[in-house]
């Protein structure tokens, strides 16, 4: 008998990897984003499919320089996220469309180090187009990002209602970032990115930074936000050795054929489409400013009872809000380095 010894990382990998080959990833023929059905079931919904574990890697051996693989994350499996073939999308604008992985699809790396956060993603795209301020790159080709760093899984939409720490910021196709006035230099008008934290910078060597690049159909993004500037003071959060972080990741379209100043105007909005990883059920009106603590036991709040059809005083569903809430976001497992060692007949 032989023994083996893997790490974390290696065997995280290979089970993604199993787990990927059997995803859908081309949607069926007759797929029309405006039909879709929002409050539906699906791979978004599937606990399993939306929790996923983020290798650690050395310090500083991930380089923004908008070029992603999986070795560079640690071994870390590309999710594909294509729209009608296991993604979420949202029912708008009325005149939404897609033509297809090619037009707009892509897929995402995560990964960590002591003092970073990364995410890297390659992305289809037949049209590469930003020119919407930065506030507004929901109408661009951009990703929208969802933060529950605590995960509670609250009910609570992080554009109107955002967490103090955490929260839904966008990063367009070249690395720049909703909430950062970029010709100031310094934080812009749209605080939903950890709005509590008032010393977050943006920059090579600050706490958020993206490096996007256009490539032969398509783009790649990596992007990098501080575990510091995630980490609620006093909170006791370390985001490594199995923490649990509430994540959501989404993607907006823009063929630069509605109103705005590279488009045509042919269409309604600039917005082609826009659509998510996640979207889980979540309890509605589960919200830290308006919930009854009392109502659940300690042990029932460590076992997510607000979940439980079985015991919950709310109603559960899935709807276009749970997009932007921490209710509707995935789960992602801060992985340590520290090798596990498998016993093997081999």
């Amino acid at each position: 008998m032989k023994k083996m010894s893997f790490t974390f990382l290696g065997v995280i990998g290979l089970w993604w990897m199993a787990g990927n080959l059997g995803w859908a990833q081309v949607p069926p023929p007759d797929y029309d984003p405006k039909t879709f059905d929002v409050t539906a079931e699906g791979p978004w919904s599937d606990i399993e499919k939306t929790t996923l574990s983020v290798p650690k890697v050395a310090k500083g051996s991930i380089t923004l320089d908008a070029s992603v693989s999986s070795a560079e994350y640690g071994g870390f499996v590309g999710v594909p996220v294509v729209p009608g073939a296991g993604a979420w999308n949202l029912d708008y604008p009325e005149d939404r469309e897609t033509n297809g992985p090619d037009d707009t699809s892509f897929t995402f790396f995560l990964a960590h180090d002591d003092d970073y956060f990364y995410i890297g993603v390659s992305a289809k795209d037949d049209i590469v187009n930003s020119d919407d301020p930065n506030n507004a790159f929901w109408k661009d080709d951009a990703i929208e990002l969802i933060f529950d760093v605590e995960n509670w899984k609250f009910d609570q939409n992080y554009d109107s209602n955002p967490p103090d720490y955490g929260g839904h910021p966008y990063m367009n196709w070249e690395g720049r970032f909703s909430d950062w006035d970029d010709t100031a230099n310094a934080r812009g008008t749209r605080t939903t990115y950890s709005p509590a934290n008032p010393d977050w910078t943006y920059g090579p060597d600050g706490d958020v930074f993206g490096v996007g690049k256009e490539v032969a159909g398509g783009w790649v993004l990596e992007a990098k936000f501080s575990k510091a500037s995630l980490t609620p003071p006093d909170s006791g959060i370390v985001f490594d050795n199995g923490y649990k972080m509430g994540f959501n990741i989404g993607m907006d379209d823009d063929d630069r054929q509605g109103p705005g100043p590279n488009g045509s105007g042919v269409r309604t909005q600039d917005l082609e489409i826009q659509y998510f990883w996640a979207n889980r059920v979540r309890a509605i009106g589960w919200n830290q400013d308006e919930f009854d603590w009392g109502f659940f036991t300690e042990e029932e709040l460590a076992n997510r009872a607000w979940l439980d059809p079985e015991t919950t005083p709310y109603d559960l569903k899935i709807d276009s809000t749970g997009r932007l809430t921490g209710g509707g976001a995935g789960d992602i497992i801060f992985m340590s380095a520290t090798p596990v060692e498998f016993w093997s007949l081999f």
